[in-house]
């Protein structure tokens, strides 16, 4: 399902929220639907088991997330998508606090709910 979709109105990059099911991932995408970047965001469910190695959009294995919140009280509603003027950036946040960051210039997204550097992204810590 997706949560929200948005083309930035100077680069034309498209950011796309979407909750699978499993997890939450935030991708921007060329003009041609391309994924440029993805970052995970959030598991859709605490009671997932998962391996630890990631797939295109496989669940975070616990081990390397935190403080992460009760989803089933989430609401496609409670997040939001916020571009950086140039259109190479975006954020996602959730009730208000970015929970999320992803730049086009780099591998992976920074992410407040990763404890570590990991596949799925890094850490806020790590952001610069």
């Amino acid at each position: 399902m997706i949560y929200s979709n948005q083309i930035h109105k100077n680069s034309g990059l498209q950011a796309i929220l979407e909750n699978n099911g499993e997890t939450i991932w935030l991708y921007i995408n060329d003009s041609y639907g391309n994924t440029l970047r993805d970052c995970w965001v959030l598991n859709a469910s605490p009671n997932i088991v998962v391996d630890q190695k990631r797939e295109f959009t496989s669940p975070a294995p616990i081990q390397y997330t935190q403080n992460t919140p009760d989803t089933s009280r989430i609401k496609k509603t409670d997040f939001d998508l916020f571009w950086r003027q140039d259109g190479e950036a975006v954020h996602v946040s959730l009730f208000g606090n970015k929970v999320c960051c992803l730049r086009l210039e780099e591998g992976r997204g920074y992410n407040i709910y990763l404890n570590q550097i990991c596949p799925w992204g890094l850490p806020f810590s790590e952001l610069v």
